[in-house]
């Protein structure tokens, strides 16, 4: 009978650890689509699941020695496991969070202590409980303390490659919620099979999927076309109609609107627009390299214009990618296309192009910081031919507080591209806006007012040509971005903080049909 005892405790530690981990690495795709994946959505999930479980631990004990007993950790496993089933219901209240008007570090951190801090501090209390029981078991209490720490770290850790590998790919964030909660109830029957109490937690389990499914009929997405999740992003297409621009769809990869097209052919005048240049510039676009596909707009809009251009397109999620082929005619486009991550890819090949496009993002406006380095733009340099572009889109202001990213940049590209232009797509210099640099693989001077001649005798030449910026980026400015320094989560603090509260209404507007 102790025997029994010792083998369903230490099961008990790793269903608790596993459970635990799955739970913490799966809360960041719940929130993802209410506040992006930023390093902000990663650190006040992980702050919280540690404070909580502090809390819980501490109180557990206190709990485990008034009551220790497997009957009691059975209602804690119990009870567990009702609130993890809430998490998905509570999900559903996030825009209200949202769209408090707060910062996005305060908007991420009060989400994440609605969502998970009650969850974090029971799973903490189930430790010391288990711990407590498993002692009487033995004297032994260093190696029995042992085993169940150990076994609670290998649940996690199988917890972390299955949520990470499999559940979020391939199950979904709110099945393996659902999931989750199941096992625990399961190990909770097992601690204290008493039917009774087992058929009252069927019912309210049953109540509260019943009230979720409701909840989710009626705040689905108005004019969404596809939806689901990847490894990296929660993947929504979605039409709607706005009197600027007209009938559109939408890729939101997250809570971020990733790709705009128009769905009667009219001109939005996005960045992709900005295709025309590269021949005022002198490029031959026989060879084309663009990083980042979302939709493909940009290498779409490049195969139609350069009839005679090999371009490959560079995407890290093969999910985006095959919903670029289904919902925005990907596969009408002769292009190639890779899955890789952009920087990696160019390590691994040899060929030189005539443009490389650089239009990576992460969740929210986020760049990849790999993309940004001394490093990299020298890499991409490797991989131009003479008098080839090297362009690269980002968000940020070009003055005032906002300025940090671009200042830094800026700064970082000119190290390596000393002859550049710069296209900009805000009104206002202070406002966040898509910023272009086109950097030349050439030591000659560039002549920007010939350029800006050559640009507005081409497509759309009037509009593009007062996009280009003559004002020179301030060398002495920002932070010289490099492999082993690059602060662009710190750098992009700011203008995130400010951006955000001006984006997620219009977000949110678009989802809801408001904004019809």
């Amino acid at each position: 009978m102790i025997k029994n005892d010792r083998n369903i405790l230490i099961g008990s530690a790793f269903i608790a650890g596993f459970a635990l981990m799955v739970i913490e690495l799966i809360a960041t795709r719940i929130m993802a689509p209410y506040v992006g994946s930023s390093i902000y959505t990663w650190t006040s999930v992980i702050g919280v699941v540690l404070f909580g479980m502090a809390i819980g631990n501490y109180g557990g004990g206190i709990y485990a020695d008034k009551y220790g007993s497997r009957k009691e950790l059975s209602l804690l496993f119990a009870i567990t496991s009702i609130v993890t089933f809430l998490i998905p219901l509570g999900a559903y209240f996030s825009p209200v969070v949202a769209l408090l008007g707060l910062p996005i570090s305060i908007t991420t951190l009060l989400l994440a202590l609605v969502l998970f801090f009650v969850p974090a501090v029971l799973f903490g209390t189930l430790y010391p409980s288990i711990l407590k029981l498993h002692l009487k078991t033995t004297e032994t209490t260093g190696i029995k303390s042992g085993q169940i720490s150990a076994t609670w770290s290998l649940g996690s850790i199988v917890g972390t490659f299955l949520a990470g590998f499999y559940f979020i790919g391939y199950v979904g964030s709110s099945a393996t919620i659902l999931l989750i909660a199941i096992v625990l109830l399961i190990n909770a029957a097992i601690l204290y099979t008493s039917k009774k109490r087992l058929a009252w937690i069927a019912v309210l389990f049953l109540c509260v999927g019943v009230v979720t499914y409701v909840m989710h009929l009626f705040t689905d997405v108005r004019g969404k076309v596809f939806a689901a999740e990847s490894e990296y992003y929660k993947i929504q297409v979605v039409d709607s109609s706005t009197e600027k621009n007209g009938k559109v769809r939408t890729l939101f990869l997250d809570a971020d609107s990733h790709s705009v097209e128009g769905l009667e052919g009219q001109k939005l005048n996005l960045y992709p627009d900005i295709y025309p240049i590269f021949s005022a510039m002198g490029s031959s676009m026989k060879d084309v390299l663009v990083i980042g596909g979302g939709s493909y707009t940009l290498s779409k809009k490049i195969v139609s214009a350069y009839k005679d251009a090999n371009v490959t397109t560079v995407e890290i999620d093969p999910k985006v990618q095959q919903v670029a082929e289904d919902y925005f005619k990907l596969r009408e486009y002769p292009m190639q296309t890779e899955v890789a991550d952009g920087r990696v890819f160019l390590q691994r090949t040899d060929k030189k192009y005539d443009l490389i496009f650089s239009d990576a993002y992460n969740s929210f406006v986020s760049v990849p910081w790999h993309m940004t380095t001394r490093e990299f733009n020298e890499e991409v340099k490797n991989h131009l031919n003479e008098n080839g572009l090297y362009a690269v889109n980002f968000i940020s202001a070009r003055a005032g507080e906002n300025a940090g990213l671009f200042e830094s940049i800026g700064k970082t590209f000119r190290e390596t591209f000393s002859q550049y232009v710069m296209f900009a797509y805000g009104e206002s210099e202070y406002a966040p806006q898509n910023i272009v640099l086109v950097g030349v693989n050439t030591n000659n001077a560039i002549n920007i007012q010939e350029i800006r001649e050559k640009i507005a005798r081409g497509e759309n030449g009037e509009f593009l040509s007062k996009l280009l910026i003559d004002d020179s980026i301030v060398a002495s400015k920002g932070v010289l971005l490099k492999d082993n320094h690059a602060p662009v989560e710190r750098l992009m603090m700011p203008l995130m903080n400010n951006y955000f509260n001006q984006y997620i209404p219009t977000y949110y507007s678009t989802m809801t049909g408001q904004g019809e």
